[in-house]
């Protein structure tokens, strides 16, 4: 009776012991780790467009194009091999007036999207739309905040303003006595939701009227979206 009781105690610590195990397993694979850490994407001076990002340790990363939609996939995979570099860079092209960026994390299969709608400076330019924003850079957290980081020309007046119907915040750019060329930002991107960002450019054509507050154009450009 006494080696049955010992048997008995014996069974029962190995079954909590793999329960435990097994319980360790599943929190693990319900919690699974972003293989994106951050992301930067940057219109330069000179209108070129590149993009940035930063991998956890244990990731690779695999570049596609999608020709049909025009959208840079980029699939993140985990590997028991370290990575030997973590920062990633590339050059991203204006197609259409559009730049999509989507990342597939294999880990928590989760799509985090980044569209671009903008013109070419030089296509600007050609159609009197020249922009007052200058050069600017996003960057996406981990904690899911983005900075927004930008430079205007001279004399340029900078505004922000959420237009809480349409859910999109608007920078507003104006020519006028403005003194500051540097501006920075942080959004929060909530769960589930899109966050919108658009400068809204107030440009005076002195040529089509006397009356400069009938001559003010609004160019909503560039304007980016991130899902």
């Amino acid at each position: 009776m006494k080696n049955f009781n010992l048997f008995s105690i014996a069974f029962a610590f190995i079954f909590i012991f793999f329960s435990c195990s097994s319980n360790e397993e599943l929190i693990v694979e319900e919690n699974p780790t972003a293989l994106l850490k951050s992301f930067t994407l940057e219109r330069a001076a000179n209108g070129a467009y590149s993009l940035g990002y930063e991998i956890t340790d244990n990731a690779i990363a695999e570049n596609l194009l999608d020709a049909q939609t025009n959208t840079n996939e980029i699939h993140l995979y985990a590997t028991e091999i370290n990575s030997e570099k973590r920062t990633k860079q590339q050059d991203l092209i204006l197609e259409n007036n559009e730049i999509n960026v989507t990342f597939f994390d294999s880990n928590t299969e989760e799509k985090p999207q980044i569209t671009i709608l903008d013109k070419s400076i030089q296509t600007a330019r050609n159609t009197s739309e020249e922009q007052l924003v200058d050069a600017y850079s996003l960057t996406g957290n981990e904690d899911g905040t983005v900075d927004l980081s930008f430079h205007v020309k001279e004399k340029v007046e900078v505004s922000f303003v959420y237009n809480e119907a349409a859910g999109i915040y608007e920078i507003h750019l104006v020519e006028g006595n403005g003194t500051i060329a540097n501006f920075d930002r942080t959004f929060t991107k909530e769960d589930g939701e899109a966050l919108h960002v658009v400068f809204v450019n107030h440009l005076i054509d002195s040529s089509a009227a006397r009356n400069p507050d009938e001559t003010i154009r609004k160019i909503k450009r560039p304007e980016w979206i991130i899902n």
